[in-house]
């Protein structure tokens, strides 16, 4: 969406709800909102009066990463800064798995922002922070004995982790065995390989530096000295193939990788600071294992899988590779979840990522001098056959960064048949969710709309006849406005509120707490009710009487009680409230006729009921069961009951109260049997209710 002729100061009113999710993000830097402010405002300011959402997001966030980047060069901000994000973005740690995770989530912070912590620092965080303390603890008390016998590099593959476990043993005392670096021939392809790589390494001669001539030697390359530079180089290249030897298998030759490290080994020479505290190998590790990982991401498939992924895909594939050689059997994809403990979705989608594909242009053959497609049938073009595999997984990735909901993707992908057995029909899927086919129909068409107004969409536009022409569509489709008309409803055609508005006494925490805890029919009423966009309900024909009975008459009071016990347990010594507001709704029927009332009394005869109701006079079951929905599900109005029995509504209103004050203990009982009634077929009734609006009075 764009934002033209508008002032600086309007164009930021318009986009603070992004701009507050940004700022979300990087609360925990301490940055306060009004600086963050000032930074909002210069970069509208560049945009020239001429603001796109998507643009401005992207840049505000490459803007907010580079002050991180510039906070994290002062020592003491990146300590506040790193503890800040311990508390904030890393979850709580209670296993050695979980530990795992935290460091690994350090490891991805570090890289992202180029940061090293010294020596000092990590001693501090390890000494005053809890939580720290904690995964290093975990990290201790599963692997303290590898971790003794130098196998640090062989188990870990967090390069903050090691150096974090390295520090804690020599803060306590406590040795390492130092391990030799063995160069040894294993995992190369082929013998030519191995000629060329002997021949390399029998050329790392020089000696290695003790740690006085290290830092003497970085002195002078500080000063500019190239000689000490190169010298500094040929020292440390040994310390690259023993890098480089743990990433053999990766899909890139061994001698790319080794030239790779080299390249992060002098750019760990030009960014080592000595006030680091450390020995240069520590350091030099973290920056040689980026620039080999970075490699091994670009070049070691035809389509690249970002680093993350691969390491995740690599870690599978070890696993998998282990557990079939112990079972001395292929394993299905059922088993591997099963003894991985992972989603069988999760274990499909690193199984795809399995294979690499192949260019058709590759030379194959005795003499490699026939090209692959050659030998490809003709019967589907190449196009439709990279279409059908790789559209799917891009609709996928589309509908993971939407912001539908689960059920609009559900019914999106089960209506075109992605990732389903079989296309399904409106009538399958309505009868899947328990409403209508119209409902299922509403839900496909907001859903789709949705989707057009993503500026990711566009990048659908290549499989198109036409690119061009479906791109100028699709730009005039976000030209109209969006259709959002709240549900009217009343006499005189006031707004229905939404459900927060609705609850409006109870926090919206609280609500979303009920609403989480729905089974899937109540959860289907509401959505019936507001729509997928429970803060903007939208027009619908599908709320008829039957679903108002069933909304208002059981779910609305049940939803009620349930927010009421929820204020209950925030305020622990306030336990003598009275509890008479599970009589309380907005859809109260102001009418109570013969029929009705002669219907509660059959009612009240009923074994159950009398079961539920014993201890309580005539008066007050009477009462009760009018104000609980026995009828029907029609909660009645104190007026209601007053006029047809003849009595105050003083009377009305103390019986209820006493009735929830004295037998609290049958509230349960006799609410849930009022639910019962409201959804009992052989009870309902044909006869028009009359719905009783607070704000319109009609």
């Amino acid at each position: 969406m764009g934002y033209t002729n508008m002032t600086d100061d309007e164009v930021f009113s318009s986009l603070l709800p992004t701009i507050k999710n940004i700022y979300k993000a990087f609360k925990y830097t301490g940055i306060s909102f009004d600086d963050y402010s000032d930074i909002v405002l210069d970069e509208i300011s560049e945009m020239d009066g001429k603001v796109e959402e998507t643009v401005f997001k992207n840049k505000l966030k490459k803007r907010m990463n580079n002050e991180v980047s510039k906070m994290l060069t002062d020592s003491d901000t990146a300590s506040r800064i790193i503890r800040s994000y311990l508390d904030v973005k890393v979850p709580k740690v209670d296993s050695y798995e979980s530990a795992i995770k935290a460091f690994k989530k350090l490891d991805s912070f570090f890289s992202k922002y180029d940061f090293f912590m010294g020596r000092e620092s990590l001693i501090d965080l390890l000494s005053n922070n809890e939580k720290f303390s904690s995964m290093t603890s975990y990290i201790l008390k599963e692997k303290e004995k590898d971790i003794a016998l130098g196998k640090s590099e062989d188990i870990f593959d967090s390069y903050f982790l090691i150096y974090t476990v390295k520090t804690y043993f020599e803060l306590h005392g406590m040795p390492i065995k130092e391990r030799e670096e063995e160069i040894d021939m294993i995992g190369f392809d082929s013998s030519s390989d191995l000629d060329i790589v002997s021949l390399y390494i029998n050329e790392l001669n020089a000696p290695l530096l003790s740690e006085d001539e290290e830092k003497a030697l970085l002195v002078k390359i500080k000063q500019g000295d190239m000689e000490a530079r190169e010298k500094f180089i040929e020292s440390n290249l040994r310390l690259v193939v023993s890098v480089a030897k743990k990433f053999l298998g990766r899909g890139v030759p061994f001698l790319d990788l080794v030239q790779e490290g080299n390249l992060g080994l002098m750019k760990a020479i030009d960014k080592f600071d000595l006030s680091y505290d450390v020995r240069f190998s520590t350091y030099a590790v973290y920056r040689i294992k980026m620039f080999v990982s970075k490699a091994i991401a670009d070049q070691s498939r035809n389509i690249r899988v970002p680093i993350s992924r691969q390491d995740e895909l690599y870690s599978y594939m070890t696993k998998i590779d282990n557990l079939e050689k112990k079972f001395g059997m292929n394993l299905s994809i059922d088993e591997i979840s099963m003894m991985l403990g992972k989603s069988v979705d999760k274990i499909r989608e690193l199984e795809s990522l399995k294979n690499d594909t192949v260019s058709i242009n590759a030379l194959v053959g005795k003499d490699n001098d026939t090209e692959l497609g050659d030998f490809l049938s003709t019967s589907e073009s190449i196009e439709d056959e990279v279409i059908d595999s790789f559209l799917p997984e891009q609709i996928m990735d589309l509908l993971k960064k939407s912001k539908l909901s689960e059920r609009e993707k559900d019914v999106l992908l089960s209506r075109f048949g992605i990732g389903r057995s079989h296309v399904w029909q409106l009538k399958e899927l309505s009868k899947k969710y328990g409403v209508s086919k119209a409902w299922i129909g509403q839900v496909e068409l907001n859903a789709l709309e949705k989707l057009r107004r993503l500026k990711s969409i566009e990048q659908f536009s290549v499989y198109m006849d036409n690119p061009d022409l479906a791109l100028r569509k699709l730009e005039e489709f976000r030209k109209k406005p969006e259709k959002r008309e709240r549900r009217k409803t009343g006499k005189r055609g006031s707004l229905l509120k939404s459900i927060y508005e609705y609850f409006d006494d109870f926090s919206r925490e609280d609500v979303d707490s009920v609403l989480d805890d729905l089974n899937e029919f109540d959860k289907n009423l509401v959505f019936l009710r507001y729509g997928e966009d429970l803060d903007n309900p939208v027009s619908t024909t599908l709320f008829g009487e039957e679903e108002t009975k069933k909304f208002y008459g059981a779910l609305v009071p049940r939803m009620r009680k349930k927010l009421y016990a929820l204020q209950e347990e925030a305020k622990p010594n306030n336990k003598n409230n009275i509890k008479q507001d599970v009589f309380l709704t907005e859809s109260l029927v102001t009418e109570l006729n013969i029929d009705e009332y002669t219907k509660l009394i059959q009612i009240l005869k009923k074994p159950d009921v009398i079961g539920v109701m014993t201890g309580l006079s005539m008066k007050e079951k009477i009462i009760v069961s009018l104000r609980l929905g026995y009828v029907d599900g029609k909660h009645f109005s104190v007026d209601a009951i007053s006029d047809f029995l003849g009595l105050s509504n003083h009377d009305i209103i103390k019986t209820s109260v006493e009735f929830m004050t004295k037998h609290s203990d049958k509230v349960d009982s006799i609410l849930n049997k009022a639910m019962d009634f409201a959804f009992d077929s052989d009870t309902s009734s044909s006869s028009k209710i009359l719905i009783k609006d607070k704000n319109t009075g009609t």
